[in-house]
């Protein structure tokens, strides 16, 4: 909606002397608000008037700065507004964007806010245009939690076994795409999160072992910056977050060794004050907030030790009143909170230890229906409730006793979908293993059951970070790693069930930016990439249906040219790449169908020369390639059909030794090489049909070691 014209400014575009400015708008029908403005200091002067086709502007007060207030952050034309009252009964009735919030970029008549009527938010502002009445009042819809990116769906923040703490941004039960934010060890423990600045976006809260409260302020899938807010030692627990005051910010609850509830109320990450609000003893314990009335103030729910779940509802930092809500059977507890309905009233969710799960539909403290969802046994928890698709309606997240992360999708107390967020071991399973951070160690890049791209970050024989990069569905299927553009970081390859040829450049556990390079079809399939050419860069190899063997010379994410080296048919088929001779130039392995393995010296996209090895059958099968003793030339890695791991020492286009390394179990596979220690040898990545992932740290054809690195599902847990 446009501003009136009377309340145009002419603003002088370089930087001036700023001034904050206090205000009030007073409408023809008796309503009021007031706030703040940053303008240039020579624009208005207290006392002046700017009237509009509904009421004016008056000018009360100015602070002036004397310098350009942008640097920090406060930019000309930004309106705040304070409070809101109204004419017919001269009450103060709270606002949702609070006074730290620009609701406004244009100056007065910019600013739109929402104002709480007691049965909903309205909408007031635009120079009296819109005012706040019960008639104009629309059904308050609850925030999502934890919603980090402020796109009106809850994320899902998650806590690694090496002390990482990462987001899934969710679409649904779908990860539309995840990051590690950082690793904060074992003294840092995720308490809960909140919107305690009132930007939309959730924020996390820690406490530390030695009694720190610390809070990130995040930016979608950033931390903008943190803040240790109190030390509050042992004695007091974090139990809860919720907009008690129903300014539009987050505060944080405590309850006290003595049974003290405690609760700060936030101005953005500072603390406003801190109220003791009762002392509950060791009876009770906070079970969950939320917004039970639909007033605008979240409530604190309560469990006692004898089954009763109990309300009180709050306004301010004050309790209205307190309620029996009702009283459970021994082994039914409450698990979650939140709007399941869409009615801007929360709702209780509750599980047996029988597994069952029953929801009550609440009217305030009233159980307007018990609704019995589904029976999940008792290998299930549920660890988190948020709205996950945006409809409104809080979802329910669950954890499994092996480690998988499932949701349902809720609309109006009916599950109406469901889905597999984090599977058990199988679902997830290791494809390659790449350099993605320029460590000198090779990291392990997994795809999940849904087409989620995670990394494992090794150091020698443990995680030290990891993240999901995005979920690529099942459109795209990865086909290599290497280093593309030669920054010694790897890079990932993918190619799209319509031909596209895709790669990643990567940053450690980020993804720098995406290319789609050629589109080859479905005539050509990716078999290996290796720096032919020895400059520094890995080049793509292909073969098509006809057998030709084809090669693009990659010059970063750009194909510098392309070169047809032979037409093998369909006799042989490339298993890996090498530098078998040490000459800083990756060769070309392949397998005849009748047991022939045969190597191509490379002098860059040109073949020098070929030679067959030795004729292995079909008994034994490559499985990697890598520098396993630290000679500068690569080795051959076999698979034999009982299980045998078997190692070729190459000393260029020669075997050097063959040696068994060690036979495994059916259900386990060889999934990588590299050198994940630094080194200078090349270790094995294996993974079981469980999921499980091993590590062989190798000297030559010798195990110095073999560590289990982890379950794919077991290394992330809900925070």
């Amino acid at each position: 909606m446009a501003v009136p014209p009377s309340l145009s400014f002419a603003l002088v575009e370089e930087a001036q002397p700023d001034s904050i400015f206090t205000w009030i708008f007073e409408a023809l029908s008796g309503n009021r608000w007031g706030g703040t403005l940053v303008l240039d200091s020579a624009a208005l002067a207290p006392g002046d008037s700017i009237g509009t086709a509904h009421g004016r502007y008056l000018i009360l007060t100015e602070t002036e700065f004397g310098t350009d207030l942008s640097a920090i952050g406060l930019e000309d034309r930004q309106v705040f507004v304070d409070w809101y009252s109204t004419g017919t009964a001269g009450a103060f009735l709270p606002t949702l964007a609070g006074s730290g919030i620009a609701s406004g970029q244009a100056g007065l008549g910019s600013e739109l806010d929402r104002a709480w009527t007691g049965s909903g938010w309205v909408e007031f502002g635009l120079g009296g245009q819109l005012q706040a009445s019960a008639a104009n009042a629309t059904a308050p819809r609850q925030q999502p939690r934890s919603d980090f990116d402020g796109d009106g769906r809850s994320d899902i923040l998650l806590r690694g076994k090496g002390g990482e703490v990462g987001i899934w941004q969710s679409d649904g039960v779908r990860i539309q795409g995840g990051t590690t934010l950082a690793n904060v060890g074992s003294y840092w423990n995720v308490v809960g999160t909140g919107d305690f600045d009132g930007d939309g976006r959730s924020d996390i809260l820690f406490k530390g072992a030695g009694g720190e409260v610390h809070a990130w302020r995040m930016d979608g899938l950033r931390m903008h910056y943190g803040v240790t807010l109190f030390n509050v030692g042992s004695y007091w627990d974090v139990v809860g977050t919720g907009d008690f005051d129903g300014d539009g910010r987050d505060d944080i609850l405590f309850k006290g060794a003595g049974g003290e509830v405690h609760a700060w109320r936030m101005d953005g990450l500072r603390i406003h004050y801190g109220v003791t609000l009762f002392n509950v003893g060791s009876y009770w314990d906070v079970v969950g907030t939320g917004d039970f009335d639909g007033d605008g103030h979240d409530d604190i729910l309560f469990q006692g030790a004898g089954g009763e779940v109990y309300l009180w509802r709050m306004f301010g930092n004050q309790i209205q009143s307190g309620s029996l809500i009702s009283t459970v059977p021994g082994g039914w507890n409450v698990v979650g909170v939140g709007d399941v309905d869409g009615d801007g009233r929360s709702d209780v969710v509750l599980k047996c230890d029988a597994g069952q799960i029953v929801l009550w539909q609440m009217d305030v403290t009233r159980i307007a229906q018990n609704i019995t969802l589904a029976n999940v046994g008792d290998d299930w928890n549920v660890v988190a409730m948020g709205d996950l698709d945006g409809n409104g309606s809080a979802d329910i997240l669950f954890r499994g006793a092996g480690g998988q992360v499932a949701a349902w999708q809720m609309d109006f107390a009916q599950i109406t979908g469901g889905g597999m967020l984090l599977g058990s071991g199988p679902a997830w399973r290791v494809v390659a293993a790449a350099d993605t951070d320029g460590g000198g160690r090779r990291d392990a890049v997994l795809r999940g059951p849904t087409g989620e791209i995670g990394i494992w970050k090794l150091d020698g024989s443990h995680i030290v970070e990891a993240a999901t990069l995005l979920n690529v569905g099942d459109y795209w299927t990865i086909v290599g790693t290497g280093d593309f553009d030669g920054d010694g970081r790897g890079d990932i390859l993918f190619k799209g069930a319509g031909g596209e040829v895709h790669a990643w450049r990567m940053d450690g556990l980020r993804i720098d930016y995406g290319v789609t390079l050629f589109n080859v079809g479905s005539y050509w399939s990716v078999v290996g990439t290796g720096d032919f050419d020895g400059d520094g860069r890995d080049d793509i190899l292909f073969k098509g249906a006809g057998g030709e063997v084809h090669a693009w010379r990659m010059d970063g994410l750009r194909i510098d040219y392309g070169v047809t080296l032979f037409n093998v048919g369909s006799y042989w088929n490339v298993v890996g790449t090498g530098d078998f001779d040490g000459d800083g130039r990756a060769d070309i392995l392949f397998k005849g169908a009748g047991g022939e393995v045969h190597a191509w010296r490379m002098d860059g996209l040109r073949i020098d020369y070929g030679t067959t090895l030795f004729n292995v059958g079909s008994y034994w099968n490559v499985v990697g390639t890598g520098d396993f003793n630290a000679d500068g030339r690569d080795d051959i890695l076999f698979r034999g059909a009982a299980g045998e791991v078997y190692l070729w020492l190459m000393d260029g286009n020669r075997i050097q030794s063959g040696s068994l390394i060690a036979a495994i179990d059916d259900g386990w596979n060889v999934v990588g090489t590299g050198d994940s220690d630094r080194d200078g040898r090349a270790d094995i990545l294996l993974q079981g049909a469980a999921g499980e992932v091993v590590l062989w740290q190798m000297d030559a054809a010798r195990i110095i070691s073999s560590v289990p690195l982890a379950s794919a599902a077991d290394y992330w847990s809900p925070a």
